[in-house]
């Protein structure tokens, strides 16, 4: 009866905290880089937590099944009213999580975050346009998401643009408004989606003309594959010491090679 009750009862207490606004502002620049600021209404319910983490995927395929990844950097956490929040960051196959909050201090109810980072190698090049492709909300939130409005700027107006909702590789589609320019005369595009669940997330794709974006130099290019891919020779470098040691160090003596017994008495000895 207590597993029965704990099974239905579950779910509504996992979903006690949710997020209830997340308002995402993606300026595009045309060094390929974007910049990103977040801001999340998370309401924590009664429960005291110390604070959040914010999981954002470093590896992701474009809308045409390429693979890449990217670079985050100057990451900054503040409150809505610009004061700094702590926080710690840590990388972990392909994931950088944000962990904010202090050890020392619980809090509970709503609370707001805003996060900024500068994202680069975001940019996918292709024959006939580029394109931003960005996991706008990430799809690792354990709690829902109530409403989530995704705002980008870019150089010039935008060729196309469409959104994907729901769990990873879904193809749910989003509301999205047609390009404009905003009050200051930039472009601008804006998705909206309500009602994101546990696990789910929004993903926006904005094309751009050939030209606006510089591709990255080849050997800027060529570093940053290294970096990022430099972990897989660890098991590679492993394997070579591990050989070498071996060599060096692992070996048994050869010793004198077979021993035969003889039983003749020692000289000397009758």
């Amino acid at each position: 009866l207590v597993v029965s009750l704990l099974a239905v009862l579950f779910p509504f207490l996992v979903n006690a905290e949710s997020i209830t606004t997340m308002r995402i502002a993606v300026d595009v620049q045309t060094n390929g880089s974007i910049l990103v600021s977040e801001s999340i209404l998370y309401d924590f319910g009664d429960v005291e937590k110390h604070g959040i983490y914010r999981d954002i995927n470093e590896r992701f395929t474009d809308s045409e099944g390429n693979a890449g990844m990217i670079v985050i950097s100057d990451i900054n956490v503040t409150d809505e009213n610009g004061i700094p929040l702590e926080f710690t960051t840590n990388e972990d196959s392909g994931t950088m999580r944000v962990r904010i909050g202090d050890a020392d201090v619980f809090v509970s109810g709503e609370h707001t975050y805003v996060i900024t980072y500068t994202a680069h190698d975001v940019v996918g090049f292709f024959e006939d346009h580029d394109e931003i492709y960005w996991n706008a909300t990430g799809h690792e939130w354990q709690v829902p998401i109530g409403e989530a409005d995704v705002v980008v700027w870019t150089p010039v107006e935008s060729t196309s643009h469409s959104c994907y909702v729901g769990v990873q590789g879904s193809t749910g589609t989003c509301e999205s408004s047609d390009a404009r320019l905003d009050g200051t005369g930039k472009p601008v595009v804006i998705f909206k989606q309500k009602n994101i669940a546990a696990g789910e997330g929004l993903t926006v794709a904005v094309g751009l003309p050939k030209g606006i974006i510089q591709p990255p130099a080849l050997a800027s290019h060529l570093w940053r594959t290294i970096f990022n891919y430099i972990f897989l020779a660890f098991p590679f470098v492993t394997l070579v010491g591990l050989i070498y040691f071996w060599r060096r160090d692992g070996k048994d003596a050869r010793g004198r090679g077979t021993i035969i017994p003889e039983y003749d008495a020692p000289e000397g000895v009758s």
